[in-house]
């Protein structure tokens, strides 16, 4: 389960964006990873501010702050 805090569409105006990404270990491991290449390769001017983990009860959850 993934909770996106921005519109998936392309074509982010230039700004700073959170991404929350929430389930087990493996899977936040796995969806960041896509995140970080997917906009690597359609925003030339892509950069991650910072990256929190918190451990849940049940789950994990991973919050990247990100500049387009």
């Amino acid at each position: 389960m993934a909770y996106n805090s921005y519109s998936s569409d392309l074509g982010l105006p230039h700004g700073t964006y959170t991404k929350t990404l929430r389930g087990t270990v493996n899977y936040v491991t796995n969806a960041a990873n896509e995140f970080y290449e997917f906009m690597g390769r359609t925003y030339t001017n892509f950069l991650v501010i910072s990256t929190t983990m918190v451990s849940l009860p049940d789950s994990v959850c991973m919050t990247i702050t990100f500049e387009v």
